[in-house]
C-alpha cells in the first residue's frame, strides 16, 4: 500500500534460479518494477501509455514447497519477510484443467492477473490501474467453480502504508463489484467484470515467461 493507503503493485518478471536447482528448495533473485500505466476502467486499454521503472531487487529463498524467505529492497528500504503459500480450498479438485497461472491479454500488455487454483475453489489477483494511471489491484477469493468457469464477488482494499513492518489490523476489504472467468480451452478464457457500476469483457490467455 502507498502513503495513503491505496492498493499498488510491483512485479519481478524474470526472478531467475541458479542453473541445476531441483527440488523444492532454491533461492531465486530478480530486480522489482515498478509500473503505472493508462486507466483500465470505462476507457480503451493503451499499452503505449504504460511506463515502467526500475524499483529496486527481490530475492526468494525456498525451504520447502510450503514455505519460503522474501527478501526485497525498494526505496532504500530493505525488508525479509516468511512467506507460505496461501490454502485457497481442499478437496477433491472438481475441474480436469488446472488454470493456476498468470494471465493476461497479449495485444493489452500491462495489465493481468494471477489464478490460483485448489480443488474446486480459485483465488484471482488482478492487477490493473486506476483512474489517475496509478497501479492498484483486486481480489476475488473463495470462488466456486461452476462448469468450465466461475464467478465471484470482486474485493477492493486499503492498508498500512509500505514500511519496515506491517499492521494487519489496518487492513480494510470492501466489495468493489463481481468478476467471472470463463475458459474455452485450457489456455484461454474470457474474463467479464463489473466494477465501479462499470462493466465489460477481456479475452484472457495464458502467458509464457
Amino acid at each position: 500500500y502507498d502513503a495513503s493507503g491505496n492498493p499498488k503493485w510491483y512485479v519481478a518478471s524474470s526472478c531467475t534460479m541458479p542453473p541445476g536447482t531441483t527440488g523444492s528448495t532454491g533461492t531465486c533473485n530478480g530486480s522489482l518494477y515498478e509500473v503505472n500505466g493508462p486507466a483500465f476502467f470505462g476507457t480503451a486499454f493503451n499499452p503505449s501509455l504504460v511506463n515502467i521503472v526500475s524499483a529496486g531487487t527481490l530475492q526468494v529463498n525456498f525451504q520447502n514447497a510450503d514455505a519460503a524467505t522474501m527478501t526485497y529492497t525498494v526505496a532504500g528500504q530493505t525488508r525479509t519477510v516468511a512467506i507460505t503459500r496461501q490454502s485457497v480450498g481442499t478437496g477433491t479438485a472438481s475441474l480436469s484443467v488446472d488454470y493456476t497461472d498468470l494471465w493476461w491479454n497479449p495485444d493489452e500488455s500491462g495489465w493481468g492477473m494471477a489464478i490460483a487454483q485448489q480443488s474446486g475453489n480459485m483465488f484471482l489477483a488482478w492487477y490493473v490501474y486506476d483512474s489517475a494511471g496509478k497501479a492498484t489491484w483486486y481480489v476475488a477469493s473463495n470462488c466456486a467453480v461452476s462448469g468450465s468457469g466461475w464467478s465471484g464477488t470482486l474485493y477492493g482494499t486499503k492498508g498500512p502504508a509500505f514500511g519496515p513492518t506491517f499492521d494487519p489490523s489496518q487492513v480494510q476489504v470492501f466489495p468493489a463489484g463481481t468478476v467471472s472467468l470463463n475458459f474455452t480451452d485450457a489456455n484461454n478464457g474470457t474474463l467479464s467484470y463489473t466494477v465501479n457500476g462499470v462493466s465489460a469483457s477481456k479475452t484472457i490467455t495464458r502467458q509464457l515467461f
